[in-house]
């Protein structure tokens, strides 16, 4: 045995030291072991993983094994067996250096890596540091997909999240959802910016849902205000001063103001180049370029201000307010017994229309006659509305329409009543045979079922009661039925008046001006030429002629 080794390499001992080789080099000083070979590698002790876990419990800390069922070499630290290698985890190509399995996480101050780069810090503060000496120096995001959502995540938790970056295509959001939009802050892709909303409807929009909507605040003065600045050297800015809210008219910002007006708990004030004028009754100033002007005294009676289009004289829109909420877009309120509302034409003078304190309305002609008058309870207390109309002079009514007469029942009064949508005068009847009722056809009174009429059945019928009213699109004019009770139903029979009716001619052609009655044939009318049969039994007169078959012939309804 000795031979073979001396064979196959050389053993120096040298102060405790070892070399292997085939060469006779001494060991090199630095090492307790030094192996070399230029054709062979070193072999370490090979096990199973059964094998090596076996060893847990007599193991010191460095013993280093290679597992031969997972192909990894692993050592003892002393309690655990851990990795001593992990396979090709790295690869370079030319300046590149990638991990190799793409599928792998990489963690920094973690076993568990949650993402592709996990940086978990145990204490203190933890951060990660993107440093540029160039110009630039950040994070970038790139989305897969313009539809997909990149962002940066807050978490504090497991359920709290803030979000921070593009959610869907082009929108930017802040969120406390990393999977979906919601209305914290919101910019879309036109640059539209939204509190409170996803959906700017203007170039900045704020929605809440109570009435602390925003707020603007000053540490140094006692007040803040809201600048508008137009295309012209002329600002306006808005906001409350010493509990005052003012609107100023200002060149540069705030420090040279030209025109202010405040609101007082009663009036409007102007005050020009910093010189206060107080207002006096009926006195009114100029209009201002926002658009409101002719602002008023307390002792006009006028507390608030005429509102005008932006430029004065000109068509246009002098006020506009919407609102998104299911409650009123503004609202009125009269604490005296006064008009509530008045309506003035181009001209002055008097009101055109006004409306009480009570809800009741009156419109005027141009002599200032009240015409129309609109009163949401005739009696004055818990009654029905009625709506007058007035002649020229305003002294005689000529139509009334009262909601509440009789009691339950409505009411219209006039003189005359001239009826354009239609030409005949029906009533509402239940009909026995309602399955086979067409427009046109004749109807007689069904002796079994009181108040019902049913299809005519044979010639000279005395108990004929009208035609089907709407054949060839002629409409009833006057229709009449009494809910609730027997004189009503669900068809419409033409009882005067004209309408078209499904005639026969089939024996007698039928000419301008013939009697017509019933016929044999269900639901048609014929020419009557028994005239002693055809009392009481005759259903009007034709206007038109039907020479030979069956048709339509327009009838001058006029039972007899």
């Amino acid at each position: 045995m000795l031979i073979l080794m001396t064979l196959s390499f050389t053993t120096t001992f040298l102060s405790a030291q070892v070399a292997i080789n085939n060469d006779g080099s001494a060991p090199d000083n630095s090492a307790m072991l030094d192996v070399k070979s230029s054709n062979k590698g070193l072999l370490i002790p090979r096990l199973t993983t059964t094998q090596r876990t076996s060893l847990t419990t007599t193991a010191v800390a460095g013993l280093m094994v290679y597992d031969t069922d997972i192909n990894k070499f692993f050592f003892f630290n002393g309690s655990i067996w851990q990795e001593g290698s992990v396979g090709n985890l790295w690869s370079k190509s030319g300046s590149y250096t990638y991990l190799s399995n793409t599928n792998d996480n990489v963690g920094i101050g973690t076993t568990a890596p949650y993402t592709k780069i996990d940086a978990h810090v145990a204490s203190g503060p933890s951060f990660v540091r993107v440093k540029s000496d160039d110009a630039y120096a950040g994070i970038m995001i790139d989305k897969g997909n313009a539809t997909d959502n990149a962002y940066i995540l807050y978490r504090t938790g497991s359920t709290n999240y803030w979000s921070v970056g593009m959610i869907g295509d082009n929108n930017f959001n802040i969120s406390t959802s990393y999977s979906s939009s919601d209305s914290k802050f919101f910019i879309n892709s036109s640059g539209q910016v939204g509190i409170g909303t996803t959906s700017p409807a203007r170039t900045f929009e704020v929605v809440s849902s109570d009435w602390k909507s925003a707020r603007i605040s000053s540490t140094t003065y006692p007040g803040a205000f809201l600048e508008f600045m137009g295309t012209n050297t002329t600002n306006w800015a808005f906001g409350t001063y010493s509990g005052s809210a003012r609107l100023l008219s200002t060149v540069d910002g705030f420090t040279n103001i030209t025109d202010e007006y405040w609101f007082s708990t009663s009036a409007f004030y102007p005050y020009t180049n910093n010189a206060r004028t107080l207002g006096t009754a009926g006195k009114r100033w100029s209009t201002l370029y926002s658009g409101i002007g002719n602002f008023s005294s307390a002792g006009s009676g006028i507390a608030g201000a005429t509102v005008y289009s932006a430029n004065t004289g000109s068509a246009g829109i002098a006020g506009y307010f919407e609102s998104n909420g299911s409650d009123a877009t503004m609202v009125l309120k009269q604490n005296g017994t006064g008009y509530f509302l008045k309506g003035f034409g181009p001209d002055g003078g008097n009101e055109e229309w006004a409306v009480h304190d009570d809800g009741y309305m009156e419109f005027f002609n141009s002599n200032h006659n009240r015409t129309i008058s609109i009163d949401p309870s005739e009696t004055g207390s818990a009654d029905a509305g009625q709506i007058t109309m007035y002649s020229a002079d305003g002294l005689t009514s000529t139509i009334e329409i009262d909601g509440g007469w009789g009691g339950p029942n409505g009411r219209i009064t006039t003189n005359e009543l001239q009826i354009t949508g239609g030409s005949d005068l029906s009533e509402y009847f239940d009909l026995t045979q309602k399955e086979s009722i067409k427009e046109g056809m004749v109807v007689s009174i069904d002796e079994n079922n009181p108040g019902h009429l049913t299809v005519s059945q044979y010639a000279y019928d005395k108990k004929v009661a009208g035609i089907v009213s709407g054949a060839n699109s002629i409409k009833p004019g006057l229709m009449m039925s009494q809910k609730g009770t027997i004189a009503d139903g669900e068809h419409l029979i033409a009882l005067s008046g004209r309408v078209y009716c499904l005639a026969d001619a089939t024996k007698d052609p039928i000419e301008i001006g013939d009697l017509l009655t019933t016929s044999d044939i269900p639901g048609h009318a014929m020419k009557v030429t028994d005239f002693e049969n055809a009392r009481g039994a005759i259903i009007g007169k034709a206007m038109t002629s039907l020479k030979s078959g069956k048709g339509l012939v327009l009838v001058l309804v006029s039972l007899q």
